[in-house]
């Protein structure tokens, strides 16, 4: 899986150097619910996930279960940042495409003030990170890159 990012950044490359390193501003707009520029890092003790932009409304992650050997990649397209069970909303929203296996879907929120998310052992972080994989739920916590 983790052809996805390759051919993604391949594919951004090949289309600066059709471009001529300058891209179009209507091309350019963002979609309403874009993710950040900032890669992502996050999880719990027994998994994690890394989120990277890689277009507007697209984003690549790498989904890693330590007692697992490989780690699974994908394409993410940014959605509204809203769950409805159970009823959550955050700021940023990814999903897979219709029809992908398994379907994935992914909230990051804010930490509420005073109270900061804390893993399986404590550690504190200023978000909160949901997957859902085939409506499995996938509880953690991170921080976007400096």
């Amino acid at each position: 899986m983790r052809v996805y990012r390759y051919l993604a950044m391949a594919l951004l490359s090949a289309c600066s150097l059709l471009a001529g390193g300058r891209v179009d501003p209507v091309a350019a707009k963002a979609p309403r619910y874009d993710f950040s520029i900032r890669p992502f890092q996050g999880g719990n003790t027994d998994w994690s996930i890394r989120l990277v932009r890689v277009a507007p409304g697209q984003v690549v992650y790498t989904l890693h279960f330590p007692r697992r050997a490989s780690a699974s990649d994908g394409l993410l397209r940014s959605v509204e940042p809203s769950i409805d069970e159970p009823p959550l909303k955050g700021r940023y929203g990814l999903a897979s495409d219709d029809g992908i296996s398994p379907a994935m879907k992914v909230m990051i929120a804010p930490s509420a003030t005073g109270t900061p998310c804390q893993d399986n052992e404590g550690t504190r972080y200023p978000h909160a990170v949901l997957v859902f994989i085939d409506g499995h739920p996938l509880y953690g916590c991170g921080d976007y890159d400096d």
